[in-house]
């Protein structure tokens, strides 16, 4: 693979292509690779770091050290910080409106969030979460990025507010994406004996999978996810 397609595949992500929720349309490079942008420290930490959001970075230690912990979640949320060449990346795909894919496209293309980024989700997960919700109540969206920390830190606790965000345009259907991989990842049983788990994760499926959307399925992610919530409650 040629190294400035994934650099080509970043910058579009970015641009205004696709970006038109107002007539309800959500489309591939401005739908679903499109970034939340937390606002803590947005400009001194978008001023500070050279490269647009999502190539990899290096960490300027005494920079990122000077941070508050919501503007260290800016800069995690924003930046890449590990290349990995991968050439089976997925380029690009049609009619996702009437698709609900197994998993979530990257957040940064070929680059992903380190070791340390990862961590620092982890470690602050309550922190994370408070802010991913207060994000999303102020956007009314949730990004790639939040779609995949979601899963990565199991924050079941934003279950509602996912699904409540969904309802408001029922455009974004990674959104069911990230609620069947939550559901997946803890094994929940009443999904895990589904049809819609096993086109999408069972032994004949791949990374590509996706279903045909229909209203019925909608549904039922939408109610399980909420029982598996309400199970976590008890």
């Amino acid at each position: 693979m040629k190294k400035h397609i994934p650099l080509l595949l970043v910058l579009l992500s970015f641009s205004s292509v696709g970006q038109d929720f107002s007539n309800g349309t959500f489309v591939w490079l401005g739908g679903r690779l499109k970034l939340s942008e937390p606002p803590y420290g947005l400009k001194k930490i978008s001023q500070a770091v050279a490269f647009k959001y999502g190539i990899s970075i290096k960490r300027d230690k005494k920079f990122y050290n000077s941070l508050s912990l919501r503007e260290k979640f800016t800069y995690n949320m924003l930046y890449g910080e590990s290349f990995m060449q991968n050439c089976s990346m997925v380029m690009q795909d049609t009619e996702i409106e009437k698709k609900i894919f197994a998993r979530l496209p990257s957040p940064f293309g070929e680059n992903h969030w380190s070791m340390e980024q990862r961590s620092f989700f982890t470690n602050n997960r309550d922190s994370v979460i408070y802010l991913m919700k207060e994000c999303i109540g102020r956007t009314k969206e949730i990004g790639v990025n939040f779609k995949n920390v979601f899963t990565d830190i199991n924050a079941k606790e934003l279950i509602p507010v996912f699904s409540s965000t969904y309802l408001l345009t029922k455009k974004d259907h990674d959104i069911l994406t990230a609620l069947a991989l939550l559901m997946k990842v803890n094994g929940y049983p009443p999904f895990l004996k589904t049809g819609v788990y096993y086109q999408l994760y069972g032994n004949q499926s791949d990374y590509s999978a996706f279903i045909p959307f229909t209203a019925a399925d909608e549904k039922l992610i939408l109610s399980l996810s909420t029982d598996f919530y309400n199970a976590g409650k008890k």
